[in-house]
């Protein structure tokens, strides 16, 4: 059950206009080819502009929605650029384990999704990817796959709600 439909707000018509989105827009592309995946979750009840929103582990799986709304703040910047993209929840990326037994959240949980639906990338905030195994784990499926990307922030906060 779609929430709403994306609002492109004007304020942001600078930064689309700096990153070249405004060109794609312009163009006519809102990213309807587009499957991305995001590390975060909500509750699609919450949000799910235009039923975009994939959840393969269920309903608002994971640590929960950090920030006030963290998870959902974060996928509503990521359809400011692309509001027509589909956009899969793989809140299990982030689960892992240090040190030489490592266990990958992306190889483990995550890797059958993302051959599934043809994601070609995913952004996440988590630290672990700091342990030299893990980072090299996960290395190791992202070069197995080919064409996807993992974009990793340490964290961001929101001033703005775009929800």
């Amino acid at each position: 059950m779609a929430t709403e439909t994306t609002n492109l707000h004007t304020e942001n018509n600078y930064i689309r206009k700096f990153t070249g989105v405004d060109r794609f827009h312009n163009a006519g592309y809102f990213g309807e080819r587009v499957t991305a995946a995001t590390g975060e979750n909500w509750s699609i009840k919450n949000y799910d502009p235009d039923d975009l929103v994939l959840i393969p582990f269920g309903d608002g799986y994971g640590w929960g929605n950090f920030s006030g709304g963290h998870g959902s703040k974060t996928a509503a910047t990521f359809f400011q650029a692309a509001p027509k993209a589909r956009l899969v929840q793989l809140s299990k990326i982030s689960r892992a384990r240090t040190g030489k037994d490592c266990y990958c959240g992306l190889e483990d949980d995550c890797l059958p999704y993302i051959e599934e639906y043809g994601i070609t990338s995913v952004f996440c905030s988590f630290d672990m990817i700091c342990d030299k195994y893990l980072a090299q784990k996960y290395q190791t499926v992202i070069d197995g796959l080919g064409t996807f990307n993992m974009f990793v922030a340490a964290g961001n906060d929101s001033s703005t709600d775009y929800v």
